[in-house]
């Protein structure tokens, strides 16, 4: 958290905004928003989208009966046929998260800009912020992110996450 702003993120939304008196003694507008921007994205769960760590080859396998062996091959089968597909549709673009977009508030004090619809940063207008009330500020912000969903749903996540679970049963099967 910044040491003139702390918020409150909830599901992905900016549901409370603390600005600190004083503020415009110890900093500039600019100052203000980038601590701003600091407080949200350490508010923010950390980016899903990161690939799971690989697992391990365990040397110990036991036996697997070949009714086990059926089982794992028809699993696998599936699990080979969804991850073409994914990845057919993956380069069709189906899954491409959206690019950079900037959210504008209807008084245009308050800017905020998305990279793959996750949230990148805010940038409040200069003279305004210089003097507009804490209230004031506090409520445009809010105003302003009330619709905005800071995490960017990534649109590809679910087929990724039933391949990845498609695996884990495959790997549990044969462990």
């Amino acid at each position: 958290m910044g040491a003139e702003v702390d918020v409150e993120i909830e599901a992905g939304r900016l549901v409370r905004v603390g600005i600190r008196n004083g503020w415009r003694d110890r900093t500039d507008t600019r100052g203000l928003s980038e601590e701003l921007t600091a407080a949200i994205r350490a508010a923010l769960p950390e980016d899903e989208t990161a690939p799971p760590p690989a697992e391990g080859d365990d040397a110990t396998r036991r036996q697997v009966s070949p009714q086990r062996l059926r089982e794992y091959m028809a699993m696998h089968r599936e699990w080979m046929q969804r991850s073409r597909d994914y990845l057919r549709r993956s380069r069709a673009g189906e899954f491409a998260a959206a690019g950079a977009d900037e959210v504008v508030d209807d008084q245009r004090h308050v800017a905020i800009f998305l990279d793959g619809g996750r949230f990148d940063s805010v940038a409040l207008d200069p003279e305004w912020a210089g003097r507009a009330t804490l209230q004031s500020l506090a409520d445009t912000l809010l105003s302003a992110f009330a619709g905005v969903d800071l995490l960017g749903r990534d649109p590809g996540r679910e087929e990724r996450e039933a391949l990845r679970r498609l695996d884990r049963q495959i790997r549990e099967l044969v462990s």
